[in-house]
């Protein structure tokens, strides 16, 4: 082969192993403005695991809430805790096909910056008094919001982990999310903080590629591509941050590469911060 024609082989190699090389870094860099906009989130608790639930839960109380919430630009999701299941009101049998099962009633934490740094508790919400217990909240969503709402509680803890484990919904999320959630209360029992932290499971909040994602709360924000090697800087991070942490402050650095995005930011913004 001629030298110079080696030459130039040699060079279009090296071109294709960097852009390749790139590309791989442009993907971790990229999973920023992959959560859609919202303003507000509101969780419904459930006794049942998340790891119990169908694909696609259907259920009229949830339609209805999510509905209304809907106007509101909140995400309604579905959550279990382990002080869920001491709570008695809520018996759940939710399937993805025929008949529309009722679920009986829940308390819901809801969240949003008008809330302050703190999570909203609305306790026994059922299908008779749904609309009057959504008007108690729909102060938070005005052009002036107000608050404190009358027939809330302030949530007790400090910071709230909602990490997907809806294997049913995709495997990925079921395995991934499964070892990080066991990680994080591990963890979590092994330290010496004076926060109060509940770590929860939570039904799909899209993105199955990302798992495990990992939702925090009251600051709103979203990370993916999760592994629990990664659990003890990610709580170190997180805990430390502030409670009055802004919607334009940038992710902390040691956890910039698994951020997708945060509550109240578009998608254009969120890649903004991280940029």
């Amino acid at each position: 082969m001629p030298p110079q024609l080696a030459r130039n082989l040699i060079a279009r190699r090296l071109a294709s192993t960097s852009a390749a090389q790139t590309a791989a870094t442009d993907a971790v860099e990229t999973i920023a403005g992959t959560v859609p906009f919202h303003s507000s989130y509101l969780f419904l608790h459930l006794r049942n695991s998340i790891s119990e639930l169908p694909s696609k839960p259907q259920s009229r109380l949830l339609n209805m809430i999510r509905s209304r919430a809907l106007d509101w630009g909140c995400l309604v999701n579905l959550c279990h805790s382990i002080d869920d299941e001491a709570y008695n009101i809520n018996k759940v049998a939710l399937r993805s096909g025929g008949d529309t099962d009722l679920l009986e009633g829940c308390k819901a934490t809801l969240y949003t910056p008008s809330a302050g740094n703190v999570g909203l508790e609305i306790d026994d919400l059922q299908e008779n008094n749904v609309e009057e217990k959504l008007a108690t909240i729909a102060p938070l969503f005005g052009v002036n919001p107000k608050s404190p709402v009358p027939g809330t509680v302030k949530s007790d803890s400090d910071v709230q982990l909602y990490v997907c484990t809806h294997g049913s919904r995709d495997c990925r999320c079921g395995d991934e999310g499964g070892r990080v959630l066991r990680a994080i209360r591990d963890h979590l029992r092994s330290r010496d903080s004076s926060l109060k932290v509940a770590c929860n499971e939570t039904a799909h909040v899209g993105g199955h590629k990302y798992a495990a994602n990992v939702l925090v709360f009251p600051h709103g924000d979203w990370y993916g591509n999760l592994k629990p090697e990664h659990v003890p800087t990610f709580l170190d991070t997180v805990l430390a941050a502030s409670p009055s942490k802004r919607s334009y402050e940038p992710p902390d650095h040691p956890l910039s590469s698994f951020w997708r995005g945060r509550m109240g930011l578009s998608k254009s913004q969120q890649i903004d911060l991280v940029s």
